[in-house]
């Protein structure tokens, strides 16, 4: 016991607390102590009790601390135990005989016998770290889960290489612990890669080695799997690439993009298929599409519905990941689709087949779809969706409805500013097609002179010689080739790169105001699906945010020129629009690379 005591008597010393009062004062408030440390940004304080008697492992609750004044200035905290090695009990000193000392001793025998580790370690004392800012004196309300320790008051004091050894205590217990969060999460951890990137930054600290892992992100771009499936992995290293800090890319060399890959014909592997039927609609969707046909308006509004009831989240219903995003309603939004009552009565007179196609399933940031409709009565049902669409600019001011020209054809475009609503509505005879693409409304009408369809190519026919039109599949997905190689291409993989790291500097921006409101406020839990206000004193400028190292210094320093900027109170990238709404990939203006 004399050993443990020197022990910690050393490591109580080094620390510069004082150590008296953890020997013979056994009153509540005498055994609470404390030291706080000024610094820039953030001040450091240690909160400490010694534990009467030591015990084996890691046994207590964790310690909580508020302030009692109300003014919130306890940041981050961490509670830690003082762990220390002992002697193993086969190597102590026999007890004296009485009060049970002797058969406690045997049970610790037994124990270390059948290989228990924690009889080699004891906790002898409980602390708790936070941040804090200013110099004021702080009081702080220490309590665990099952009782009050009281209060302690501390005065904050000047000392640099002490302050600097319990940042880095308090660090190592901070990133164990958000590591520890972050493997054990179901959702994207956005903010707290945030918040390990900044603190690390603001505080001159070292991120952990695991923060960026040594997977190759080339490689995830180009999993095909994750590629349908949003590449959320390859989205999440970006993010923490970004809060990081990204190398100087305004001295780097310029090229011109690449040529996409000569990929050999399938004819030679697929059998001929013309005697097989095809339905109409498949002639109407370019090739390079996917191609998810639901056969009649009931069958939509079935999926519809088990869509809803998975968050509206088509990849949760394979994920099954912890987190809702309302993809669906987001997309209807954008579409200037509203399914009311009526529409779900009228639709299935109005509509013969129908589909969702589309270049990608980018449907968290962005994705390129629109819906296909083999109308009964074209004239009907353009009238009742023009008159929703009317409807809903006349709601509201920003939303502007208008008749532009595309591909030589007259084409109607419901839009925001912000991208929130981004619909085109294009007629070719009894074919309707409603999309977030003006791509995609080009490749509408081009495919009826080319038929460059996905009707016309091998790959459907066999597709639909295993699943043919007689089964009257409810849902019938069908993912081409040429969809694959398209998501695959230069400018695909090069933009979708490009407007990745263009959502990390949106969700930066959010996140960085939305941490400094909290910490005037004194809390530290931020999401990053809350809203800020644009009128907040915490509104500062993305210049006096780098400057405070709430972001990268070279925040924004990116090769196509794009930036943040502020549309009410929402954030959105200059070339790509807003979060969650982002411009399609195939509409994106890539003319070249950077080396």
């Amino acid at each position: 016991m004399k050993h443990n005591l020197r022990i910690l008597f050393l490591v109580l010393t080094l620390l510069g607390l004082p150590v008296k009062l953890l020997w013979g004062q056994r009153s509540l408030d005498q055994r609470v102590i404390g030291r706080a440390l000024s610094g820039e940004p953030y001040g450091i304080c240690v909160v400490e009790i010694p534990v009467p008697n030591p015990v084996s492992g890691r046994v207590e609750l964790p310690l909580a601390v508020r302030e009692n004044q109300g003014s919130n200035n306890i940041l981050f905290p961490i509670s830690h135990d003082l762990v220390i090695e002992v002697a193993p009990p086969s190597q102590r000193q026999l007890p004296q005989a009485g009060g049970g000392r002797l058969l406690e001793r045997v049970g610790e025998l037994f124990k270390e016998l059948s290989g228990d580790e924690s009889m080699r370690l004891q906790t002898v004392s409980r602390r708790v770290f936070f941040l804090f800012r200013g110099d004021e004196p702080l009081r702080i309300q220490i309590a665990d889960e099952r009782r009050d320790f009281g209060q302690i008051t501390l005065n904050p004091e000047i000392n640099h290489p002490l302050h600097t050894d319990l940042m880095n205590q308090w660090w190592e217990g901070y990133a164990l612990q958000m590591q520890s969060q972050i493997e054990s999460a179901d959702y994207p951890t956005l903010v707290e890669s945030y918040l390990l990137a900044t603190l690390a930054r603001q505080n001159q600290l070292q991120l952990p080695s695991w923060f960026i892992e040594a997977t190759s992100v080339e490689e995830d771009l180009v999993d095909p799997l994750k590629l349908i499936g949003g590449v959320e992995e390859v989205s999440d290293t970006i993010f923490k690439l970004a809060a990081r800090g990204v190398d100087n890319h305004s001295s780097v060399r310029r090229m011109k993009l690449p040529d996409s890959p000569k990929w050999k014909p399938a004819q030679d592997s697929i059998r001929d298929d013309s005697d097989v039927s095809i339905e109409p609609l498949a002639y109407r969707v370019p090739s390079e599409c996917f191609y998810i046909r639901y056969g009649s308006f009931s069958n939509y509004l079935w999926f519809k519905d088990l869509s809803e009831a998975n968050g509206g989240d088509l990849s949760k219903l394979v994920t099954l990941r912890g987190v809702e995003r309302n993809v669906s309603g987001r997309v209807e939004k954008q579409l200037a689709f509203r399914m009311t009552q009526l529409s779900r009565i009228l639709g299935g007179t109005l509509v013969k087949d129908q589909a969702l196609i589309g270049r990608d399933l980018y449907l968290n940031d962005g994705a390129a779809l629109g819906v296909l409709f083999h109308a009964t009565n074209t004239t009907v049902l353009r009238a009742s969706i023009q008159a929703e669409r009317r409807k809903i600019a006349s709601e509201d001011d920003e939303v502007t409805l208008e008749d532009i020209e595309i591909d030589g054809q007259s084409v109607s475009l419901l839009s925001h500013p912000d991208g929130e609503v981004r619909s085109f509505l294009a007629v070719d005879g009894d074919y309707m097609l409603v999309t977030n693409s003006r791509h995609l409304i080009k490749r509408f009408y081009e495919v009826t002179r080319t038929g460059e369809t996905l009707a016309s190519t091998p790959a459907f026919g066999q597709a639909r010689r295993y699943m043919p039109l007689a089964r009257e599949d409810t849902v019938f997905a069908y993912f081409s080739p040429e969809m694959f190689q398209g998501l695959i291409s230069p400018k695909y993989m090069i933009e979708l790169r490009r407007r990745l790291f263009a959502k990390a500097d949106l969700v930066m921006v959010q996140l960085s105001r939305l941490l400094l409101k909290k910490e005037q406020s004194g809390e530290t839990e931020v999401s990053n699906d809350a809203q800020l206000d644009a009128d907040s004193e915490s509104f500062l400028s993305i210049d006096e945010l780098i400057k405070q190292r709430f972001l990268p210094a070279r925040f924004g320093d990116r090769f196509d020129r794009s930036g943040v900027f502020q549309v009410g109170n929402r954030l959105v990238d200059t070339l790509r629009g807003a979060r969650g709404t982002l411009i399609p990939i195939c509409d994106g203006y890539v003319m070249d690379v950077n080396t």
